[in-house]
């Protein structure tokens, strides 16, 4: 298993009550995200709401879609957008290998997981 945020930890609490400050304290942290006026800026509900509807438990399923070597794909960005293509390999540095048509010959190519949606 690898870290969804390697570096960063989620802590929710009340600015007002809770004593926030002692999150410097703690083993690892070496700076606050958006920390303005000396305080930290909180993560909107939403973003934080759709990492946890990829929890089960404990545990984070994934956060991208759940895709398969040999699934059919659209690249969404970059200069190959809106084309078709077939996964070939994926791997856990975010980035996805697939077999894309160029002029009628399978060619491969390797694009950004974040650059694929469903076919």
């Amino acid at each position: 298993m690898a870290p969804l945020f390697p570096g960063y930890i989620f802590v929710e609490f009340c600015p007002t009550r809770d004593r926030w400050q002692s999150i410097n304290g703690t083993v690892g942290i070496k700076h606050r995200v958006g920390a303005s006026q000396g305080r930290p800026t909180p993560m909107p509900a939403s973003a934080m709401n759709a990492i946890f509807e990829r929890c089960d438990g404990d545990e984070v399923k994934s956060l991208v879609p759940d895709l398969r070597v040999g699934d059919q794909i659209r690249i969404t960005r970059g200069p190959f957008s809106d084309q078709l293509a077939a996964i070939e390999s994926l791997d856990h540095s975010g980035r996805v290998r697939v077999l894309l048509d160029i002029l009628g010959r399978a060619t491969r190519v390797e694009v950004p997981l974040r650059s694929v949606g469903p076919a």
